[in-house]
């Protein structure tokens, strides 16, 4: 489980909904327009390291407005249209760890919250990537992390393709073996290797496919 706080203006964009148990108050979406989608905007694509990142998505939990505790959807609108300061309204969320992951995909303005056990490749079908094997339309890259993915292997969203299923990459190619990567991924982290603490920002990189591409053929050509 991990905390977080936000400052946010009205109109927040933000659906909430009771929990089934009724204790607590989640997301279940969060909507355009709002200081929510802008703050999003600007966390999800963040790019320096030393800054953190909070969002928020589907599947957190309402935790507190202002200092005050919300148990129900009716505190949480209580609290929020209530508050003296539309401008500046606090926010306290928590996350499980084993939950929703965000899935970025820069190139094509795509964001989603989904399963860490859904396939990455549906994701990308989802924001209309189109890829195939061998010419390196299917090689993505996470800068942060400088994992290599493969959207033609079986990779789930959770999952480290350094870690979990080293790729036999495109044309016999494998890019763990080709480019040195480094694996970042704390070993104490839960789930399949691939947290929600941060995004799963992708973009492609035909660069990274070409360089193995010129590594297999200068090795060929020395055997």
């Amino acid at each position: 489980m991990v905390w977080f706080d936000v400052a946010l203006s009205l109109p927040l964009g933000l659906a909430l909904d009771d929990s089934a148990r009724g204790d607590a108050v989640g997301v279940t979406s969060v909507l355009d327009g709002g200081s929510v989608a802008a703050h999003n905007d600007k966390h999800l694509l963040e790019t320096d390291p030393r800054v953190a990142r909070n969002w928020v998505q589907q599947g957190d939990r309402l935790i507190t407005v202002n200092g005050k505790p919300c148990n129900s959807k009716a505190d949480a609108v209580e609290l929020i249209t209530s508050a003296p300061d539309p401008e500046n309204i606090r926010m306290k969320f928590s996350r499980e760890r084993t939950g929703f992951i965000q899935v970025v995909f820069p190139e094509k303005d795509f964001k989603m919250a989904v399963r860490p056990r859904i396939l990455l490749s549906k994701v990308a079908e989802e924001a209309g990537i189109t890829f195939s094997n061998g010419d390196g339309s299917s090689w993505y890259v996470n800068d942060r992390t400088q994992e290599l993915y493969n959207l033609c292997d079986d990779i789930l969203v959770g999952e480290l393709p350094s870690r979990n299923r080293p790729s036999d990459g495109l044309g016999g190619l494998n890019p763990f073996k080709e480019i040195q990567m480094q694996d970042f991924v704390d070993p104490d982290d839960v789930a399949l290797g691939f947290g929600n603490t941060e995004p799963l920002v992708l973009r492609s990189c035909p660069e990274l496919y070409q360089r193995a591409l010129e590594q297999q053929r200068r090795r060929q050509s020395e055997a």
